[in-house]
């Protein structure tokens, strides 16, 4: 593991002061109080689980442990002798950004994040970029980029909530607790799901039967 004091070496800085350059490579901005820019490493070490993953993968059958370390010392060299090469510069929120979610600015407008190993634009960029497509744009969208979904909370199925509301006021919640779907009567209903403590169940199944609708499923969790 590199000890935090190397990044405040004579070594580091001097490397720093070589080939720090005056724009991030992926967002474009300039250098500043709020958002310095760094050199990154394009070849981070490795976890000690990725590193025991391509052992596995390359058949070894020795000591594993005196594998791993040997390869992570081989890692370290290479990190620490790293060149102008193996070096980027880019701006502390997109090294955040990159070392905590794998995400990177748009190619493009290089302002939205995407999830760069599955997308290299953000949608708005994609569907300019396909606006001569008379049709099939929004599918393709669909196929190639990936939207972060949206938070749930506070945006339950209206159904379910009423639900909720009535087994709060009731019976106290106690004992395991169970994944229960429902659904009107007829077996092609769409499913709809509701989790409940064990003594919340009898509950559920008279306020479900009042609305013409019967448990399809109770699964333990």
């Amino acid at each position: 593991m590199i000890p935090p004091s190397y990044y405040a070496s004579e070594a580091w800085q001097a490397k720093r002061n070589k080939y720090l350059k005056k724009k991030c490579a992926w967002s474009g901005v300039s250098d500043s109080k709020e958002n310095p820019l760094t050199l990154h490493h394009k070849h981070p070490i490795p976890t000690r689980y990725e590193l025991a993953k391509a052992i596995q993968r390359d058949g070894f059958k020795g000591d594993m442990e005196k594998e791993i370390e040997k390869r992570l010392a081989n890692e370290e060299k290479i990190y620490l002798e790293a060149g102008e090469k193996d070096l980027i510069t880019i701006c502390r929120k997109c090294h955040y950004m990159w070392s905590k979610h794998q995400m990177r600015p748009c190619k493009k407008c290089k302002k939205k994040y995407v999830r760069y190993k599955e997308q290299k634009y953000c949608a708005d960029c994609y569907i300019e970029m396909h606006k001569e497509k008379k049709d099939g744009c929004k599918k393709e969208v669909k196929k190639r980029v990936r939207k972060a979904k949206p938070s749930r909370k506070g945006k339950w199925n209206p159904e379910i909530k009423a639900i909720h509301r009535k087994l709060q006021e009731k019976p106290a919640p106690k004992g395991r607790k169970y994944r229960v779907a429902f659904g009107v009567k007829n077996p092609d209903g769409k499913r709809k799901h509701v989790t409940v403590h064990a003594s919340q169940l009898k509950y559920l199944t008279r306020i479900l039967k009042l609305k013409n609708k019967i448990i399809l499923d109770k699964t333990a969790i």
